[in-house]
């Protein structure tokens, strides 16, 4: 399973703190597998406006630590508190029973009104390198591609973090008709689309390097080509929520993307930021996480983002950034995904199915660019590591997963 780590802020100047925590922050280390991924409903604020289901985390920050194995939470708000700044909780810390009973022999085989007319057309035809597409557009280079496959995978993410969060967009209890809400790496767009259709009051924004999203979309939605490491052009104090998801690898300085985020929203305010912690588990010893082909290419990929300047560790510090921007009631949430429909709980079976497909759609996506052009290596000595490591995950009687 993966594990997720959830990590959200609130701006809190000129706001009134609330009677309860909302969020509470949640420790990586104690989480353990869980037999259910239950995610608890916020504590209500002072406010008596109902909170919509779709967000119920304010102006806080929400991290979630790396790529397909650890998944943490983190929240932060803005305005300013007498609770403490730092609450921590496990979300589910039992066992998750392994389906001794599954069997599929053909398992592995089966797994497998935006405005852009002033984008030059290099910056929409991008780069292609090893067969695929990656942005052009950027101060540093991002390692992920954004052609077809990988906007297929874009969704299927989507899809396993809703079931994951119970059809929630977000965990921030933002206001229930918002103005204002900025998508950082907005990839494919259909997350901020599903805000603008839940939110109709309001504008939705989503940025990207990439000018990879749909023409037809709400009325309210709008995409912009800008990369999250330059000067944000935004109004500040304009947003109430600002939303990222799966940034480590786009984003080298943390601190700085915090006090934008800090300038840009609304006293009270809330930063909602996740990501996949890529440090795979196995309680049961199932997959040897020390010499097999998946835990090479993990380690790989660390290798890959120290040489491209990010960290896959980054997450783990969010909650402190976020204070040291000045955010307030940082909470953090974990949650523990599993890789394959080995759990034995049918809905953790439906999230490890989601997340072992979106993992094979990107098994090279992630290490290709990097191990090429960073690590200056041969694609094909990649590829035979890939397809080895795709045999492992994808056995259902290896009991993986990773944090959320």
């Amino acid at each position: 399973m993966t594990r997720h780590r959830l990590v959200m802020s609130q701006n809190t100047a000129n706001q009134q703190p609330p009677e309860e925590p909302i969020l509470v922050q949640k420790s990586t280390a104690q989480v353990h597998a869980a037999q259910e991924l239950e995610i608890q409903e916020p504590s209500t604020h002072q406010s008596t406006a109902q909170q919509p289901s779709p967000s119920a985390l304010s102006n806080q920050q929400l991290t979630m630590e790396a790529l397909a194995n650890q998944v943490t939470g983190c929240t932060a708000t803005s305005q300013q508190s007498t609770s403490p700044d730092s609450r921590q909780q496990i979300v589910n810390n039992q066992n998750i029973d392994a389906d001794e009973d599954f069997q599929d022999e053909a398992y592995a085989s089966s797994v497998n009104s935006s405005s852009l007319t002033s984008i030059a057309s290099d910056v929409r035809r991008g780069v292609e390198e090893n067969g695929r597409l990656y942005p052009s557009y950027g101060r540093n280079t991002y390692g992920m591609p954004v052609d077809e496959q990988e906007l297929d995978r874009n969704d299927l993410q989507h899809a396993k973090f809703l079931l994951l969060l119970r059809d929630r967009l977000c965990l921030a209890p933002i206001d229930p008709s918002p103005t204002r809400i900025l998508d950082v790496g907005t990839g494919t767009g259909i997350w901020a689309m599903d805000m603008g259709d839940v939110f109709p009051s309001a504008e939705v924004i989503g940025t990207d390097i990439a000018p990879v999203q749909p023409t037809w979309v709400p009325p309210n939605v709008q995409f912009v080509v800008e990369d999250a490491e330059d000067d944000w052009t935004f109004t500040p104090g304009t947003f109430n929520l600002v939303f990222g998801r799966e940034l480590f690898m786009a984003i080298r300085d943390w601190p700085r993307f915090m006090s934008q985020a800090h300038t840009a929203l609304k006293p009270g305010g809330w930063l909602e930021l996740s990501a996949s912690y890529p440090r795979t588990h196995c309680d049961d010893g199932s997959l040897d996480l020390k010499t097999s082909f998946y835990a090479q290419s993990v380690e790989i990929y660390y290798e890959i983002a120290a040489a491209m300047g990010t960290s896959l560790e980054a997450p783990r510090s969010w909650a402190q950034q976020m204070r040291d921007a000045g955010f307030v009631d940082v909470r953090e949430r974990i949650f523990k995904m599993p890789m394959g429909p080995w759990a034995k709980d049918k809905r953790l079976k439906s999230i490890g199915v989601f997340e072992l497909a979106q993992l094979n759609a990107g098994y090279e996506g992630y290490l290709l660019r990097g191990w090429t052009q960073a690590l200056n290596r041969a694609a094909d000595d990649l590829r035979i590591l890939i397809s080895e490591g795709r045999l492992e995950v994808n056995n259902p009687r290896h009991h993986t997963y990773c944090h959320l």
